[in-house]
């Protein structure tokens, strides 16, 4: 019997369904028994004297739950002896910020950087990379420049510090390099800025100016990721100028 030749994409009559049925009969034997559990002996059950692994409400390891309770009560007990002995190895550091006398109670192990920050509540100081790398914590320390996360706090006792709270005026007028930085639009984020703004000011009061290759020099470990750093010297240039001029208008009246 002439059967006709089927088109290419139209789809056998009748074949079909009995294929899928044979799927689904073979999906369902395969599948018998599943969805029953069945009930394990526990482990050790039969021996005379054997104790089921996970007996007792709390098993520990290699012991039963009382002692694993005792355990972790002797280190929490630990832990709290250490932070006893922490609180008690505190002592009064002296830290003369922004012309201003703090006594704080820290640790001799609390960062510069973070007693200015947590004790002397002054946030300005920014905590970047907390390796020496970014200088994005920058204070003046007897007006140098110093990354204030490596230094301790009882380091600096007696010191002065100076942070980026200090630059400006209390009425909100800019400081000249705050100004400059401004204009030449120098920052960005700003995450860095106070850092920046630190390193550049130890170069502005200084009595020689610096020159542009020296202002790259200084800014060496202040690191920033947005601006490529040429706006950032461009800054700095323009407020030593700004203040070389102003001293030349000074003396000449």
């Amino acid at each position: 019997m002439h059967r006709p030749r089927r088109t290419p994409g139209t789809p056998h009559r009748g074949r079909g369904r009995p294929a899928r049925a044979a799927v689904r009969v073979r999906a369902r034997r395969r599948g018998r028994g599943r969805g029953r559990c069945r009930r394990l002996p526990a482990l050790g059950a039969g021996k005379p004297g054997a104790r089921r692994l996970g007996a007792g409400r709390c098993a520990g390891v290699g012991g039963n739950g009382s002692e694993a309770v005792s355990d972790r009560g002797d280190d929490v007990s630990e832990e709290s002896n250490g932070t006893a002995q922490a609180s008690a190895a505190r002592r009064a550091v002296a830290l003369i910020v922004n012309g201003r006398e703090h006594v704080v109670q820290v640790e001799p192990r609390t960062l510069l950087v973070d007693a200015i920050r947590d004790h002397v509540g002054l946030t300005g100081t920014h905590i970047g990379c907390d390796s020496t790398s970014c200088g994005a914590c920058t204070v003046l320390l007897d007006d140098r420049p110093v990354k204030s996360c490596t230094l301790f706090a009882v380091q600096a006792e007696g010191s002065r510090l100076r942070t980026v709270e200090s630059v400006g005026s209390d009425d909100g007028t800019l400081h000249p390099l705050q100004q400059a930085f401004e204009d030449e639009f120098a920052f960005q984020c700003g995450y860095c800025t106070a850092g920046m703004l630190m390193s550049s000011l130890a170069m502005y009061e200084r009595d020689d100016p610096p020159d542009r290759g020296e202002i790259r020099r200084c800014l060496v470990g202040n690191l920033c990721r947005c601006t490529g750093y040429e706006s950032i010297v461009d800054a700095v240039e323009l407020a030593v100028t700004r203040r070389g001029a102003a001293d030349q208008e000074a003396e000449a009246r």
